[in-house]
């Protein structure tokens, strides 16, 4: 028996939800037979977010244990394996009512608002070979401390506007999701195939209560050094650890290749967020993988 979702999406009008993921981004969703008043929205990887109106019953009640509910406005990331079709299923609708984002690095996004003011983020991860995906987290280690020099204390704390992180912010959020996957990762090389209950995250929260604005950049900068060194050490010792793998509560397997792979690239996505910070400062962007 599989468990419930662990992710709630609460919005103003079901039928209105069901009708802009099904009909015009082309995602599976259907009404929730067990629970009135919702709708579960699976992703093309096999992840379920449950999507719920306002006569729908409470969290503790539908949601697993632990659970995330998105806040208002919030992006909702999701990898498409299917991007390409639904870059040309959209092709019919007015540009502007979304974005399309292709990284220097190859991979790509499509960013489109809900009607509830959520903003749908479909990614599009290049395949990589593995000794590309060390490249890319090697890169990353090295721009994150790259990008942070040559700002001051208070830049380093300044945020573009209310809704943005600062530098630091992300900095600490990047280190804080190195320690994450890490034990993802050591679990799989150790227990290959067991099932893996992570504690879903409110990134606000996080930042709030880990007091990201208040530390200093340097500590998070060491561990993320460190946890890399770790990981491609294990990773050469271990026999088959790349293939090595967790299950979800809802059975999606992940292996570590494709943790890896997601440390990778989320580390690159929040550099190209570092330079947007720099340049919302004043401060120059910095070249991302070349070192220039």
């Amino acid at each position: 028996m599989q468990s419930r979702p662990a992710f709630g999406l609460p919005v103003a009008n079901l039928q209105r939800s069901i009708r802009f993921y099904r009909d015009q981004v082309g995602l599976e969703i259907d009404n929730d037979t067990t629970s009135p008043g919702t709708a579960l929205l699976t992703t093309p990887r096999g992840n379920q977010i449950l999507v719920a109106g306002p006569d729908a019953p409470p969290w503790d009640d539908i949601l697993d244990d632990p659970y995330t509910v998105h806040p208002q406005n919030d992006k909702i990331f999701i990898s498409d394996p299917e991007f390409d079709e639904r870059l040309e299923r959209l092709s019919g609708i007015d540009r502007s009512r979304y974005e399309l984002i292709e990284r220097e690095w190859g991979d790509r996004m499509l960013e489109i608002p809900d009607p509830d003011g959520y903003i749908l983020v479909l990614s599009s991860i290049r395949e990589r070979s593995r000794a590309e995906i060390v490249e890319l987290l090697r890169w990353g280690q090295r721009d994150l401390r790259r990008l942070s020099e040559g700002l001051s204390d208070a830049e380093l704390s300044l945020r573009p506007d209310d809704s943005s992180w600062s530098v630091r912010e992300v900095i600490h959020h990047v280190a804080d999701i190195e320690i994450t996957v890490q034990h993802i990762v050591r679990v799989a090389l150790a227990n290959s195939g067991i099932e893996y209950r992570s504690n879903p995250p409110d990134l606000n929260h996080y930042a709030r209560e880990l007091r990201y604005q208040e530390r200093n950049i340097e500590t998070s900068l060491r561990q993320v050094d460190v946890i890399r060194d770790q990981l491609m050490e294990l990773v050469e010792l271990v026999p088959d650890a790349w293939e090595r793998s967790i299950r979800s509560s809802t059975g999606t397997e992940t292996t570590v290749e494709n943790n890896l792979h997601m440390l990778a690239t989320h580390t690159l996505e929040h550099l190209a967020q570092i330079n947007d910070v720099r340049v919302a400062i004043g401060k120059s962007p910095i070249s991302l993988i070349t070192g220039d």
